[in-house]
């Protein structure tokens, strides 16, 4: 598996279908590589192997009174840019949204997102 970052100490930003998510505290990205084969019936042989990614990308966030992600959801874009680079995954689904509280009363979401496609300029 395969991990993509912006270098340390870069100011980045979000969009959410084109609009700039707020409270992003920490963005992880990874790359997951499967392969599928399909066999004929009563062999092991495969007959046919085909290969795809997806890519999976983790938001920690800070409490901001509303959260944007809904478990279940999907969305068309992400992009994560910054005044280098502008990566935007595509055809986006939500996996999981947890919360965890903090000290005084202060929440911070987690919200893990499957992607499709990923493009990088």
């Amino acid at each position: 598996m395969a991990t993509f970052a912006f270098e340390k100490g870069d100011d980045f930003t979000i969009r959410l279908n084109g609009k700039v998510l707020g409270g992003v505290k920490r963005v992880v990205c990874k790359v997951e590589n499967y392969c599928g084969e399909i066999c004929e019936f009563l062999t092991d042989e495969p007959v046919y192997r085909k290969s795809y990614r997806r890519y999976k990308i983790e938001l920690v966030m800070n409490s901001s009174g509303k959260l944007d992600f809904l478990q279940g959801q999907s969305f068309d874009s992400l992009d994560i840019f910054n005044k280098k680079r502008i990566v935007t995954y595509s055809d986006c689904f939500v996996d999981s949204v947890t919360a965890e509280i903090k000290t005084g009363s202060h929440i911070e979401y987690t919200v893990k997102i499957t992607a499709d496609g990923r493009r990088e300029l």
